[in-house]
């Protein structure tokens, strides 16, 4: 374990990431899992490859090096959950966060407290909600609300919300008016949101004729092509060929789609 511990401090993301998905390990703890999951997954595919190999007589060493190639791309995705939870929990908060901050606006323009102003916005709002209750509930434990909104901002995936935290932190430690803040704070909140669409849509453009490449173009022309050019040298075009080929034009194609779900910013109408 100590091993790990000492692994981890190369990995000086990790800790904040854990923190920010709510995954409840110790960074050397969930590299070590990391690893072992990984390794054991990669041991199963390399041992299928190798009684596949053995039965067609090709050699070992292709399955020694899928070993690798399978246990690199494995601890990749293993090691990125936590980065990946914290991007989609920002999204999440992004698209109701301007909402929010209104209502909390409203809610401390009306002479409410800062704690009454969290609690009801976390009663009005499904996804946000959730991070206001988070302060909540600590304060409902016995910290100070200066102290629970502190914690809050150490695992809190969006940097806008954090943005929001720190002005009510600011206001409880000085008694500033934090009214004022919050509003030139969502101003800039939306102004940021629009640009994203803006570069969004500008994004789509280039990924639309992507996708008709790939959708369209490959398919047919392509395919013919290709077709063509494997006769002429004495290819035999098999079923097992044409099932091979269409099986990875259609992950392309399912790649290409959660690409581009993923780069569609997460924003409300102003």
């Amino acid at each position: 374990m100590l091993l790990f511990d000492n692994l981890a401090k190369y990995f000086p993301l990790l800790g904040p990431s854990l923190k920010a998905a709510r995954i409840g390990f110790t960074p050397g703890d969930y590299l070590k899992r990391c690893v072992v999951s990984s390794l054991s997954i990669s041991l199963l595919v390399s041992l299928l490859l190798s009684i596949i190999s053995i039965t067609l007589g090709l050699s070992l060493w292709f399955s020694l090096l899928f070993f690798f190639v399978f246990f690199a791309f494995f601890f990749f995705y293993f090691f990125n959950i936590p980065a990946f939870n914290v991007l989609r929990s920002e999204k999440v908060v992004e698209s109701e966060i301007v909402s929010a901050v209104r209502f909390l606006i409203m809610e401390l323009k009306s002479e409410r407290s800062i704690y009454s102003a969290l609690q009801n916005t976390s009663r009005n709002f499904a996804l946000t909600g959730i991070y206001f209750d988070e302060i909540i509930n600590s304060v409902k434990l016995g910290k100070t609300l200066e102290d629970s909104i502190k914690e809050a901002v150490e695992i809190c995936p969006s940097p806008h919300l954090r943005q929001v935290y720190w002005q009510l932190l600011n206001s409880l430690q000085t008694g500033a008016d934090i009214t004022a803040a919050l509003e030139n704070l969502l101003e800039d909140i939306v102004e940021t949101q629009k640009i994203k669409v803006e570069e969004y849509g500008r994004e789509l453009s280039a990924l639309s004729l992507f996708y008709m490449m790939i959708s369209i173009i490959i398919p047919t022309v392509g395919f013919i092509i290709i077709t063509a050019v494997l006769t002429f040298v004495g290819f035999s075009i098999t079923l097992t060929f044409l099932l091979g080929f269409w099986v990875v034009l259609s992950l392309v194609q399912y790649f290409f789609l959660i690409m581009t779900s993923y780069r569609r910013p997460a924003v409300e109408a102003y």
